[in-house]
């Protein structure tokens, strides 16, 4: 997330509380799909396979068209 967008150049906020929430929350949600994504990928069993598991998880969770690790 860009702290250009979260405080201005005195470092005051100059998002709206509720601005500020749905950054919360969307940080919150995408940490949470990283969190699961680390706990699939950690339980699978053919560790050959885990990079492949991990970019199609990261595609899905962050909707992007190409990712490379």
């Amino acid at each position: 997330m860009d702290q250009n967008l979260l405080a201005g150049s005195n470092g005051q906020s100059v998002l709206s509380r509720e601005d500020q929430n749905v950054l919360e929350s969307e940080l919150s949600r995408r940490l949470n799909l990283f969190n699961e994504i680390g706990r699939v990928v950690l339980s699978a069993l053919d560790q050959e396979e885990i990079p492949k598991v991990a970019v199609d998880a990261i595609h899905f969770a962050l909707g992007l068209k190409h990712l490379s690790i």
